[in-house]
């Protein structure tokens, strides 16, 4: 199991909570110097353990912090300091524990920033942080299963419903070009149509149109 930890949150009980799942339910030992509120003196904490050759394994940091009176911060937010953190040390493990619940978000942190694991804040919390941590030594990525998948939208034209409804009514692709000039829809041809049947699909993440229209009708679209 780890043994140099760095946690970086604001809000004291939280940090605490955190404290707690590492030392009394994984046995990490910590020092009060393995806790800090802000991102300045994470990033400090980081190339101090870096100097004086005992780095930290693994960082835990929320992404949103709030500034303290009369100190304007080199860096305020989680996302900096994770940009920061890996360009000291290029080799430090990095889970997010915030109360921004979106799994997009967690996707994008892994991609753009390298992150090992995203914890949400919330219900089950704890019990994620204790198998995201299990993972990220095992070198996994753990994405918890509580993020929210957000829907995805698309604008649709009256174009776009004139397609899905004729393909409802049992249309072939290549017929739909003259469903529409007899509805009055000119110069859309065969090409127009497939193109923006692959625009609706990937957009909404349908495998084929019969998932299209089903989207559509369950939604009152057509």
């Amino acid at each position: 199991m780890f043994k140099k930890v760095l946690i970086a949150e604001d809000y004291p009980s939280a940090s605490i909570s955190v404290r707690k799942i590492l030392e009394e339910d994984l046995k990490i030992k910590l020092s009060d110097t393995d806790y800090v509120y802000d991102c300045d003196t994470a990033l400090g904490r980081i190339k101090k353990a870096l100097r004086d050759g005992e780095p930290y394994e693994l960082l835990i940091t929320d992404l949103s912090f709030d500034e303290e009176a009369n100190h304007t911060p080199t860096i305020d937010n989680g996302r900096d300091l994770i940009s920061a953190a890996k360009a000291s040390q290029s080799d430090i493990k990095v889970l997010v524990f915030s109360v921004e619940n979106k799994a997009s978000i967690a996707k994008e942190l892994v991609s753009n920033f390298g992150i090992n694991a995203y914890v949400p804040k919330g219900r089950r919390d704890m019990q994620d942080l204790k198998d995201a941590i299990a993972d990220i030594y095992k070198g996994r990525t753990f994405l918890s299963k509580n993020l929210r998948q957000e829907e995805r939208t698309y604008d649709f034209t009256e174009l776009d419903k004139a397609i899905i409804q004729l393909l409802a009514a049992g249309k072939k692709q290549k017929e739909i070009p003259d469903c529409l000039k007899k509805m009055s829809i000119k110069d859309v041809g065969l090409s127009s149509v497939e193109k923006r049947l692959h625009q609706m699909r990937a957009a909404l993440d349908c495998s084929n149109n019969p998932q299209l229209i089903a989207y559509c009708k369950e939604r009152n679209i057509i």
